[in-house]
């Protein structure tokens, strides 16, 4: 068995075509590594930067506002960056991760718009695509499968030596199989090797990438199943290729597209800039309505400052803060809805993975990597939790009257866990 595919290797690897593939595929794998591992040392490092811009921003909001014991003006200009794990997988894939900024800064106004306005596309990048490594693996790696192995039986047949080879071999399928394996081997160790060496450099858990090695060995499986049976039934090189190319457009093109719009058109859902915009819309017209009365519905949300005096003619911050959280409560529903609408849409995505393998991946990769849809909707959970526990932190100052100063703003800096 090993001098037969030692001698096979031989015979393969003196196909100049398929070592420049191999070669291709290979360096396409680099290249998705080593950009990703360059955009999350990038990341990283703006993360750093905007740190220590965090630092001097906070030593302004102190001179200027806490040391006079201004609360309203500091919940106001003072932004605080939530603390972040570096996602040591983002050399694989981003994932859903763009959709919201790199570094997380929140203040104590109105929560909706700091959530959603960040969750605008860019239509040049929608063009253009993203390259990243789940990308060659979901997309371009069924083409190099069907490349090697199209013309796997078609190119003995047409060249009249299926016949010698069936009569001199114990088993023509055999030698058809061991092929098929050997030149899936060689392609999967061009794409797989570089994914663990980008583990080793992004000290990524070894689990993990396993497991999505296994993934990619399972979905180049099936690939290779759609190329057998072109195989089996004896196809010709140029309609096994045009069959499989066709095979590979619907799965990989046309299907994700209907699987879309179908999900859109069964689970309907505005954008949440859309909702920004709405939420925007309601804190403008608070301006125009009666200032008690906004004071009057934060209270009922917030009874313990029931106490607080009366409105006076003048600006008071207590007023701006009340109707920047009426204006959340106005538009909880409505953001409520959205949520819904997204993890249902996500739940059917998941469905349509049962029988579109090339989604399948695609999902399989960012849950692993910790990218994925419910990742992202986690992250924005724990921006409103942080968000509600900084607000609060303001709310006895403005309310009650509590005094406040530089040892009081320095305690709101630890609940965003400094």
């Amino acid at each position: 068995m090993s001098n037969y595919l030692a001698q096979e290797f031989k015979l393969l690897w003196r196909s100049n075509s398929f070592k420049i593939l191999t070669l291709i595929l290979a360096l396409l794998a680099l290249f998705a590594i080593g950009r990703g591992i360059i955009l999350s040392n990038h990341i990283a490092r703006n993360f750093a930067k905007i740190e220590q811009l965090q630092i001097k921003e906070r030593e302004n909001i102190a001179k200027t506002y806490a040391a006079a014991g201004d609360a309203g003006s500091a919940a106001y200009f003072g932004f605080e960056l939530i603390k972040q794990t570096p996602n040591p997988f983002n050399f694989i894939t981003q994932g859903q991760s763009d959709l919201g900024p790199q570094a997380t800064r929140i203040r104590s106004l109105a929560l909706i718009p700091q959530i959603y306005e960040s969750e605008i596309i860019n239509p040049e990048s929608l063009v253009k695509g993203r390259f990243d490594y789940s990308f060659l693996a979901v997309f371009l790696l069924p083409l190099f499968i069907i490349a090697v192995l199209f013309d796997l039986r078609a190119s003995e047949t047409e060249a009249g030596r299926e016949v010698f080879l069936i009569a001199n071999a114990k088993s023509f399928s055999r030698i058809l199989i061991m092929r098929a394996i050997l030149r899936m081997g060689i392609l999967l160790c061009a794409i797989l090797l570089p994914l663990f060496m980008g583990a080793l450099i992004n000290s990524a858990p070894m689990a993990a990438i396993f497991k999505i090695a296994f993934y990619i060995v399972l979905y180049s499986s099936f690939w290779v199943i759609i190329c057998g049976i072109f195989i089996i039934f004896g196809a010709n090189s140029r309609l096994s290729a045009l069959g499989q190319l066709a095979i590979w457009s619907v799965l990989l093109i046309i299907s994700p597209i209907m699987v879309r719009n179908w999900v859109n058109f069964k689970i309907p859902a505005n954008q949440g800039f859309a909702l920004s915009l709405e939420h925007r819309e309601y804190l403008h017209g608070a301006w125009e309505r009666d200032r008690q009365a906004e004071v009057d519905r934060f209270l009922k949300s917030y009874p313990q400052f029931s106490k607080t005096p009366k409105l006076g003619k003048t600006f008071e911050w207590k007023w701006y803060l009340a109707f920047h959280n009426n204006a959340d409560e106005e538009m909880a529903s409505s953001a409520k809805e959205y949520r819904m609408a997204i993890e249902n849409r996500y739940k059917l995505t998941k469905k349509s993975a049962s029988f579109l393998p090339p989604i399948a991946l695609q999902l399989a990769i960012e849950e692993t990597t910790n990218n994925g849809l419910l990742n992202h909707l986690e992250k924005q959970d724990y921006i409103a939790k942080k968000h509600k526990e900084l607000r609060e932190a303001y709310y006895s100052h403005l309310f009650d009257g509590a005094s406040f100063n530089l040892t009081e703003y320095e305690a709101k800096k630890r609940i965003l866990g400094d």
